[in-house]
């Protein structure tokens, strides 16, 4: 049995076929969604973000294709698409959040790291004074981190 609108407009095969690679995607890009954060490589987020983006656009629109056809929908379906789609957008929309701020950091992290690294201000920590401290702390001793602190 094929799907009268999916198979003919957007997937010209057999449904089972279709949906098994469209989820092997899907994993394939959450795999690249899941390194990219824990390496921090904001370019494997990509793929999810324009996945999503796709999905999105073409669940609703299908929705209203079928709506706008006179497809009648009962009450918990309309109430499943809508969770669905909160929460796909919330989630997309986090993802996106999280894209922009790696972008940002990547382009900042060399300031922020000399004004880390400088002494000029008052509230940092010194990294040299922290490898110095923990490398010369007797360990029977109680831990003083005031020390570490650079002041003026």
């Amino acid at each position: 049995m094929r799907h009268p609108v999916c198979c003919t407009i957007l997937v010209p095969c057999n449904l089972p076929v279709a949906v098994a690679l469209v989820s092997l995607v899907t994993i394939g890009f959450s795999i690249l969604l899941g390194v990219g954060v824990y390496r921090n490589h904001s370019a494997l987020l990509l793929p999810w973000l324009v996945q999503q983006s796709v999905e999105l656009l073409i669940g609703t629109g299908l929705f209203l294709v079928y709506a706008l056809a006179g497809f009648s929908f009962s009450f918990g379906q309309i109430l499943i698409y809508s969770l669905t789609i909160v929460c796909a957008s919330y989630f997309t929309y986090a993802i996106l959040s999280h894209y922009i701020l790696m972008r940002r950091m990547s382009k900042h992290s060399t300031q922020i790291i000399n004004s880390v690294m400088s002494s000029k201000t008052n509230f940092f920590f010194k990294l040299s004074n922290v490898h110095d401290f923990l490398a010369t702390r007797d360990k029977s001793s109680p831990q003083n981190f005031s020390q570490i602190a650079t002041y003026r």
